[in-house]
């Protein structure tokens, strides 16, 4: 603090105590915190913001009657070192000073005149409106207040997505109140289709081609079919076909299970004793043959189909396990 802005902080102070005003005065017309008016006294300007410090110095300066204009431009002036004049000046008088040739007579009755005309001076002034320290408070709470509804706003967003996230992932139950036939590529896991990859190569039947086929083939078939006609004698075989593309589970005797994908132009063939438990997805692609014997059933094209197959034929399996019989 320059000793020139002490000097006019000093100014203000005796000015106010030659009018007999105190602080407590000033605070309470002006709302102006006590602190801030006696940082003003003690040139102490750098406690606010200079804009707030020279609306604090002219409410001060309105209040104890000084020229306020006159006194923002003595602060500039004391503010950048520069000398400025030690008294100063009030309000200036209405009535003009009587002249000099005027006798003391005349002198002491034109004043004492003046004084009985002249309105008393109160100190009490119209409550002025200025930034005071509940001004300054009021905006900065209120920019603290935005700034906490943006956060509370993100906090409120991020609160929820994680809710969502662990409802899904934890808390939600599957659906199970109703059950729908699915076409069969939905029924394949990817366990069902490795499994389709293990089954032994040997079991499979080959495309063939009638125009590649030669006569050795044709007595290797003459064989096999032999062989075939022996173990029918003994049990079932069931042959299956098909032309397109099928899911298909069958069970012997219900005790071996297998499960497998046919392709278009595919033969699997199975033996049993009793009985085969047949699961197929594509049913309209299929084709059964018990013992070389085309078997008639109930199919359609992207509808899966349960039945179980034995000597006497075909008896379907609805999804609560009845039977329904078919010669």
């Amino acid at each position: 603090m320059s000793e020139i802005l002490r000097k006019f902080s000093e100014q203000l102070k005796s000015k106010r105590l030659a009018k007999k005003i105190t602080l407590d005065q000033i605070h309470s017309k002006t709302r102006i915190d006590k602190k801030f008016l006696e940082a003003l006294e003690e040139g102490n300007f750098s406690l606010m913001p200079e804009v707030y410090m020279k609306a604090f110095l002219k409410e001060y300066c309105n209040f104890i009657g000084l020229n306020t204009d006159e006194m923002i431009s003595k602060y500039e002036l004391a503010k950048q070192g520069l000398n400025f004049e030690n008294e100063v000046s009030e309000p200036k008088s209405e009535t003009e000073k009587p002249k000099k040739s005027e006798s003391k007579s005349t002198k002491k009755e034109t004043i004492a005149a003046k004084k009985d005309t002249l309105p008393v001076k109160e100190n009490v002034v119209e409550e002025p409106k200025v930034i005071g320290e509940e001004s300054v408070n009021h905006n900065i709470t209120k920019q603290l207040q935005k700034n906490n509804s943006l956060y509370y706003a993100l906090f409120a967003i991020v609160l929820l997505l994680v809710i969502f996230v662990v409802y899904n992932t934890f808390l939600r139950d599957p659906d199970n109140s109703f059950i729908t036939e699915k076409p069969f590529e939905e029924t394949l896991t990817t366990n069902e289709i490795l499994n389709s990859n293990k089954i032994d190569s040997t079991t499979e039947a080959v495309k063939t081609d009638s125009s590649s086929k030669d006569s050795t083939n044709q007595i290797v078939n003459e064989h096999e079919d032999i062989g075939k006609t022996q173990v029918f004698n003994s049990g079932l075989e069931l042959k299956i076909t098909c032309d397109d593309k099928a899911w298909v589970r069958v069970v012997t005797d219900e005790k071996d299970n297998n499960e497998f994908i046919l392709s278009k132009d595919m033969t699997r063939s199975f033996n049993a004793k009793d009985q085969f438990l047949l699961h197929i997805g594509n049913s309209g692609s299929i084709k059964l043959y018990l013992n070389n014997k085309e078997l008639e059933f109930n199919k359609a094209p992207g509808r899966s189909r349960k039945m179980i197959i034995n000597k006497n034929g075909i008896q379907y399996l609805s999804l609560k396990n009845t039977v329904q019989n078919e010669g």
